[in-house]
């Protein structure tokens, strides 16, 4: 299973899943401000990775194919879409704003 997700229109990044060690556990309970940032930014990276090419593609078009028809006049705005990708199947849900009202495509 992987998990796509955007928060800037056709910029994909994957989640992965990570272990945190116990090591690590321990510098979350009781580490300094300052390990605990630093730990936090490591496992951040560790977790969000750019996309594949292969996996940007799919997603932008699949993007193209569930994004609402904009008629003239009408403000759109991007805010996020996640993606669920199991094997041949796949599911997510694209959150927007049309005039400023929040709305979602779930797929």
């Amino acid at each position: 299973m992987k998990t796509l997700t955007s928060n800037i229109e056709n910029s994909w990044i994957e989640i992965k899943s990570i272990e945190i060690t116990e090591e690590q556990r321990e510098v979350l309970r009781k580490g300094t401000d300052v390990e605990k940032i630093a730990l936090h930014t490591e496992l951040k990276a560790l977790k969000e990775v750019t996309a594949s090419d292969y996996d940007a593609s799919f997603a932008t078009s699949l993007y193209a194919t569930v994004k609402p028809v904009v008629e003239e006049g009408v403000s759109y705005q991007f805010i996020s879409m996640d993606i669920t990708i199991d094997g041949t199947t796949h599911r997510g849900i694209l959150n927007y704003r049309l005039n400023n009202e929040h709305k979602q495509i779930r797929f």
